[in-house]
């Protein structure tokens, strides 16, 4: 991450002003400075390092001070706050003890600012919708039809997530479906830098939990559905549940869409402020986007939808009845925005599917091939189902389901298949 000299001290400055910053970021310059959190990459910036430490999940950052500062760091931003008194020794508050080796700002609260410094460093406008979307399965494919439709609409979008972050097409790699608060800012800064006006990000559990959001503006919360993933961290279905329903207690909120037929949903919206609209998809009587009717055919799928403004047909080219849940939560948090639920419609008929999500390969020589990521029994067996609705409907031979992705045997994938098709 680069920014000046000028930026990241007209940002410590309003952080933290009674800091008194080191010499050289009290000259004017636009010289770049490469900020981490990982103390390895200092010796290979091609710009001097700012090694930011903080304590996290797995390791403290402050212990690695002394390997940044050999490695050319020129200034370390340290988290001052130390309940456990590790880091409150003379040698280590002691500026002496670093001579010639850089500079250390010890700076109170820096852990939890990281998001609202790289808010001021990257230049996030309050004008960028970010829409939240979280949920065990169906997160990429709903921040992506956000996109997608937003820009069928006239409204330059992005995604950040498992894929990447950026344009669809254009995405970088992030290495983490929610990344970092700091680096989180950087890719929203990036985005709005490029005219994007619109961003819908994957948040997961673990964002939600240890709090990478904190300084972003989401408006919008979306929920997909909640099923078995994550115990190894979170302990237990309730604990995993709770930490999806961080992302509906914020402040910001203005809108909420859920998945009306997850029984979770009632949780997410528990204790939402008065002020924040509701709408829900599926196929409950209360539901705000209601299917109707459904059905596949060769092409993909054909449905009607009760909605707030009458009766809509939808006719998709997307396999899968999950993947209408995920379109429908798409479009009702673009019609919750206000876009036009005719123009959505007609959108909704032009969208492509996400890359590995029932991807299908088709040649007119070869049965049908259909590449799906699922990680989670709750997802396989969705897709599962889908392949044999759709074998069922138009006397289609699917030849494989290949699962690329850590969490669920190919084995019990091919095993699958024919059973799923044969409609057993």
């Amino acid at each position: 991450m680069q920014i000046t000299h000028e930026r990241l001290a007209t940002g410590l400055r309003t952080l933290w002003p009674e800091v008194e910053l080191p010499a050289f970021l009290n000259v004017k310059s636009q010289q770049l400075l490469g900020l981490t959190r990982d103390s390895r990459e200092v010796a290979t910036s091609t710009d001097p390092a700012v090694f930011i430490a903080v304590p996290g999940v797995q390791a403290d950052g402050r212990h690695f001070i002394d390997q940044a500062l050999n490695s050319g760091a020129v200034l370390v931003l340290a988290e001052a706050d130390d309940p456990s008194h590790e880091f409150s020794s003379d040698a280590l508050q002691d500026q002496e003890h670093y001579s010639g080796r850089g500079q250390i700002l010890w700076l109170p609260g820096l852990s939890r600012a990281l998001g609202e410094l790289g808010r001021l460093l990257f230049q996030v406008p309050d004008s960028l919708e970010l829409i939240g979307v979280t949920g065990t399965n169906g997160k990429s494919s709903v921040t992506h039809y956000i996109a997608a439709l937003s820009e069928r609409l006239g409204c330059a979008a992005g995604v950040i997530g498992t894929l990447g972050w950026g344009r669809a097409g254009q995405l970088i790699d992030s290495g983490q479906t929610t990344p970092g608060p700091l680096e989180l800012q950087a890719a929203l800064g990036r985005m709005a830098q490029e005219g994007i006006t619109r961003v819908a990000a994957e948040v997961s559990s673990h964002a939600l939990e240890q709090e990478r959001l904190l300084g972003c503006r989401v408006t919008v919360a979306a929920f997909t559905n909640l099923s078995r993933d994550h115990l190894d961290y979170h302990g237990s279905m309730a604990a995993y549940a709770a930490a999806k329903a961080r992302l509906f207690k914020r402040r910001e909120l203005e809108l909420a869409v859920v998945n009306g037929d997850d029984p979770l949903a009632r949780l997410m919206l528990a204790g939402l402020s008065k002020d924040v609209r509701v709408l829900a998809c599926g196929e409950q009587e209360a539901t705000t986007f209601r299917v109707l009717d459904w059905q596949a055919h060769a092409g993909g799928q054909r449905v009607m939808i009760a909605t707030p403004d009458g009766e809509r047909a939808l006719e998709m080219g997307l396999m899968g009845r999950f993947n209408l849940d995920n379109v429908l939560l798409a479009m009702a948090v673009l019609y919750g925005l206000g876009e036009d639920l005719d123009a959505l419609c007609n959108a909704a008929g032009e969208l492509l599917p996400v890359p590995g999500r029932m991807q299908a390969i088709i040649r007119s020589d070869a049965p049908t091939v259909i590449v799906d990521y699922a990680h989670t029994p709750d997802a396989l067996s969705n897709a599962l189902n889908a392949c044999g609705r759709t074998c069922r409907a138009v006397a289609m031979p699917i030849a494989a389901l290949t699962m690329p992705r850590q969490g669920c045997g190919v084995s019990l994938a091919a095993g699958a298949i024919a059973t799923a098709a044969s409609g057993h």
